[in-house]
């Protein structure tokens, strides 16, 4: 009987240990995770990604769940929702070990990538800095601004890369879209090809019976296929560009080979201009697979003919 009680009681101190323990290193792990992490999404309205010379600035649109890139380019959603992950449920796997940790701090310098997060009322709530990630590690290293203590970061069992999360590439971020428009939403399409003036044409009267116009003759194309011209229209629903590029200026100022002009039943028009790249290697003198494009005369991109290949129609495609 004695040593039943003996047994409870040590059950009981072991319990009472254990409890004492968890009582005392949660709060100082949670602690430690809030480092790296946001408490309440809500207040983040602006993070800074600064990368050696690059800066990139993610802001939210004011009254809305939007956000916009350099306050210009609208965000791509997916990538705003993974970077909310990074922001929110970043976890710490262990701090660098004494050895370890001035290799670190040495990467983190040489490296120059900071992420700083702030509130609607421009208040900086957190400031990091992050180590390049190499695949032995199960994580992210980072320090909090001002501290020298590394710590591994990562989201459990879905991201430990996360320095490309916290991308400084402006392509990463912004929305691919050129063209998402549905059939009902354009009101008239200009194509012209600078090469072969004769097949350039105009498509209007959209909503209701569309007709095709020559550019040359600015006579309507007669005997049209109703069903091609329906076809058409789809594929103006997603037409992505593959990259952003800074390039210079002066492509601009040349002749485009291609130009595509969308009106939008809000009177809105989207211009892009399509451009050739050089490449003495192949067999024509140019690339094959890709072209520079410019959004109403102010963004470069590169567009690779898979992706615009469909909306590049010469006017005989549409004739019976």
């Amino acid at each position: 009987m004695i040593r039943k009680k003996r047994f409870y009681i040590y059950i009981l101190l072991i319990f009472a240990v254990i409890l004492t323990v968890f009582i005392v290193i949660k709060p100082k792990n949670e602690q430690l995770s809030d480092k790296f992490n946001i408490k309440n999404a809500e207040d983040i309205n602006t993070i800074e990604i600064v990368h050696q010379t690059d800066t990139l600035t993610i802001k939210k649109i004011d009254n809305s769940s939007e956000w916009m890139i350099n306050n210009k380019y609208p965000a791509d959603s997916d990538a705003i929702k993974k970077l909310f992950r990074c922001l929110t449920e970043s976890k710490i796997n262990k701090p660098a070990s004494k050895e370890q940790n001035d290799s670190v701090l040495n990467k983190i310098y040489s490296e120059q990538k900071t992420v700083s997060v702030f509130n609607r009322k421009n208040r900086l709530l957190k400031k990091w800095h992050l180590a390049p990630y190499t695949d032995n590690e199960n994580g992210t290293y980072m320090i909090s601004d001002n501290e020298i203590q590394a710590y591994e970061i990562s989201i459990p069992g879905l991201v430990k890369d996360l320095n490309y999360k916290y991308n400084s590439n402006l392509t990463y971020w912004i929305n691919p879209l050129i063209f998402s428009y549905k059939p009902s939403e354009i009101n008239s399409i200009i194509i012209r090809f600078a090469d072969t003036t004769f097949e350039s044409f105009r498509i209007e009267n959209i909503q209701q019976s569309p007709n095709i116009f020559s550019l040359t003759t600015n006579k309507t194309i007669e005997n049209t296929d109703e069903n091609k011209i329906k076809n058409y229209l789809s594929y103006f629903m997603d037409v992505k560009f593959s990259s952003y590029k800074q390039i210079n200026d002066s492509i601009i100022n040349t002749t485009a080979d291609f130009q595509v002009i969308v009106n939008d039943i809000k009177n809105q028009t989207k211009t892009v201009k399509l451009y050739k790249i050089k490449d003495h290697t192949a067999a024509g003198g140019y690339d094959i697979n890709r072209l520079y494009a410019t959004i109403n005369d102010e963004d470069i991109v590169i567009v690779k003919y898979f992706d615009i290949d469909l909306i590049l129609k010469e006017i005989n495609y549409f004739i019976k």
